[in-house]
């Protein structure tokens, strides 16, 4: 056997670092987080259930549009699609009439922001980005 130098007694705690700790905690790290985002994965008797979470919600009177997301209101289900040459694109699906066709909805920003009508209530633009809207549900 060879005998141990002060480098190898060096290098030793930080191979071990190397090779052991950081592929361990990488591991762990994949194994709990999951890989989609927006995806809960949880464990029912032995069987994998997974839930989507969608972030388009609305919280009291206000409403945030996650793109590409939908959200039911008023039976009528509005879908964000985006911010383009300074138009808000918002597809409306009319559940009750017809849930098959989409009527997409183009609106100004200077508009949004003064208030418009859509899905039998009124809104106004709080906020927006090209991933994200927040609207104020106006009174009648």
């Amino acid at each position: 056997m060879m005998p141990l130098t002060d480098r190898n007694r060096t290098l030793s705690p930080v191979l071990v670092f190397l090779l052991v700790i950081i592929p361990l905690f990488i591991g762990l790290y994949y194994w709990t987080v999951p890989s989609k985002p927006g995806v809960l994965i949880r464990m029912n008797n032995g069987q994998a259930v997974v839930h989507f979470v969608s972030t388009s919600k609305t919280i009291d009177d206000t409403v945030f549009l996650a793109r590409d997301q939908a959200l039911v209101m008023n039976g009528c289900k509005l879908i964000f699609r985006g911010i383009r040459d300074g138009e808000i694109r918002i597809d409306l699906i009319q559940l009750e009439l017809d849930p098959e066709s989409v009527y997409p909805q183009y609106l100004s920003i200077k508009k949004a922001e003064s208030g418009f009508r859509l899905a039998d209530s009124r809104f106004s633009l709080l906020s927006g980005n090209k991933s994200r809207l927040k609207l104020k549900i106006q009174p009648d």
